[in-house]
């Protein structure tokens, strides 16, 4: 697989014509978190880009060639465990930064994007479906 195209580290005029050929604008959201002592705070990032490789893959299976367009990666999250190095953040704050980065998505002429979490808090996913909701809506 082809490394992940970052559009935070390119120049905007080519991060938007990345994004209008069509291919999905993938965006991060995930807490720091912590998971144990053995594992790193950022374990829900890490495990949402091994599902996001492995969703490609199959993708590429049945003929679909996207690049992996990765807007950013956004560490906020509802719901943290309050312990050890987690960063926690109300739904209202977290409901306000996706619709901030679904925004963004779109002002760079996405025709698709994939909202990519691993964090299973209900809040937390309440918030990513209402920018799900958002873009559709656009």
């Amino acid at each position: 697989m082809d490394d992940p195209v970052l559009l935070s580290e390119i120049p905007n005029r080519t991060a938007r014509a990345r994004a209008a050929e069509g291919a999905p604008v993938v965006v991060f959201l995930n807490p720091v978190e912590y998971h144990g002592p053995h594992l790193p705070l950022d374990t829900d990032t890490i495990l949402a880009e091994g599902a996001l490789r492995e969703a490609y893959s199959v993708l590429r299976g049945q003929g679909l060639d996207w690049p992996m367009l990765v807007y950013s990666k956004i560490r906020v999250g509802c719901g943290a465990v309050p312990t050890n190095g987690s960063i926690r953040h109300r739904y209202r704050e977290m409901k306000r930064v996706v619709r901030d980065v679904c925004d963004g998505i779109r002002s760079l002429g996405a025709k698709r994007a994939i909202l990519m979490t691993f964090h299973g808090e209900p809040h937390h996913n309440l918030a990513i479906e209402d920018g799900v909701r958002l873009l559709r809506s656009r």
